[in-house]
């Protein structure tokens, strides 16, 4: 899509057609690393046990998520009523120069962006494998629900995106373990696609992107331009002598910008000259540019998070492209394997592993600062 400029961003150059397509052969490379040994096709072989802690892991995941998420809310709410002017995604959250208005500093914002959607994350991923191996679906929902709040606290698509991505991955599983999906099945997910195009047109209208209400656009914006704008952002840095990527080297800490961003912030109250990478990362990606032009041949203004191979490319060049991306492949190789004879409690492993590559194609999940 990016190559044909489908929805009017500039067409990408052979430089970083050459730069994924090595990246995904690499990857591809990695995943044929490990086979199950043998596979299961049922569910006699889940552990009782095994059960038992992701459900405990549940609970307790969803209530530190909600005691939190119920706080925000609020905050949300009375905002909401007294000066709605305040809720831009860049006020809510936050800049280097202001804090966030929903939290009280920037340590507390980073904080809740680093372990809060952590926890979020552990209610998530351990409610779909409750529903996966039990059946029962308000593991799920109760897991979706604390991420639509978190979506809805920043007015983003988070919440949208990880819907999007269960449907993916059931049909994936379903089709390891070699299950039937039942029509009532079909039917819940087929009104779970229509309920999430509805979100997403009323998101793209809170948010002032009145484009994303017709269908048009909504494909144009939502499916089209937010999935590629990372690749067009990435594209314009590789073809700048001057850009940083091709002046600066930053052997790791981009991709781990999650965990360098902690030891930063540690560091901060010692050295107030220590900066981030991460931190720099986020601003200077939040920085709207032109990357395109409009059917009316005006322009097409983005900021995004950029692609994992912008963070690789940034940590040490074409090499720690191939690098990263094949020991990538072959740690989903191993998990798959590990699963599919047997051990259940992987699928948990497995769901971050895959949404992780689905997701890093369009923005980077270790050094992000937040969900869409």
């Amino acid at each position: 899509m990016a190559n044909f400029s489908l929805g009017g961003l500039y067409s990408t150059s052979i430089e970083l057609n050459i730069l994924v397509i090595s990246g995904l052969a690499s990857y591809w490379i990695g995943s044929l690393f490990f086979y199950p040994s043998r596979r299961y096709v049922n569910n006699s072989q889940f552990h009782n046990n095994t059960l038992i802690q992701l459900k405990k892991g549940f609970k307790l995941a969803v209530t530190m998520c909600a005691i939190v998420q119920i706080y925000l809310l609020w905050k949300f709410i009375v905002i909401f009523f007294q000066d709605p002017a305040l809720l831009t995604r860049q006020l809510l959250f936050g800049t280097a120069d202001q804090d966030s208005v929903l939290f009280d500093s920037k340590e507390f914002a980073l904080l809740y962006f680093v372990f809060g959607q952590a926890v979020m994350r552990v209610a998530i991923i351990t409610g779909f494998a409750l529903s996966f191996f039990t059946g029962n679906l308000k593991y799920l929902l109760a897991g979706n629900l604390l991420c639509l709040i978190d979506s809805l606290l920043f007015l983003g698509r988070g919440a949208l995106l990880e819907f999007a991505f269960q449907i993916i991955f059931f049909f994936l599983l379903s089709h390891e373990l070699r299950r039937k999906v039942s029509r009532g099945m079909k039917s819940k997910i087929g009104l779970g696609i229509v309920t999430l195009i509805l979100l997403g047109a009323i998101v793209g209208a809170v948010r002032g992107d009145t484009e994303s209400i017709n269908i048009s656009g909504f494909v144009k914006n939502q499916i089209v331009n937010y999935h590629t704008v990372g690749f067009v952002i990435l594209d314009q840095e590789l073809s700048d002598p001057q850009s940083r990527l091709n002046h600066n080297t930053t052997f790791g800490m981009a991709t781990l910008g999650g965990i360098e961003r902690l030891v930063v912030l540690v560091i901060r109250r010692f050295d107030k000259s220590i900066d981030s990478v991460s931190g720099e990362n986020g601003e200077y990606l939040a920085e709207f540019r032109v990357l395109g032009r409009n059917d009316e041949g005006q322009d097409l203004n983005y900021n995004a998070f950029a692609t994992i191979f912008y963070t690789f490319f940034w940590d040490g060049g074409h090499l720690f492209v191939v690098i990263g991306m094949t020991a990538f492949g072959i740690w989903i190789s191993r998990e798959r394997a590990l699963f599919l004879s047997g051990h259940a409690s992987r699928l948990t492993i497995l769901y971050v592993l895959i949404q992780a590559g689905f997701n890093s194609v369009f923005f980077p999940l270790l050094s992000q600062r937040h969900s869409g």
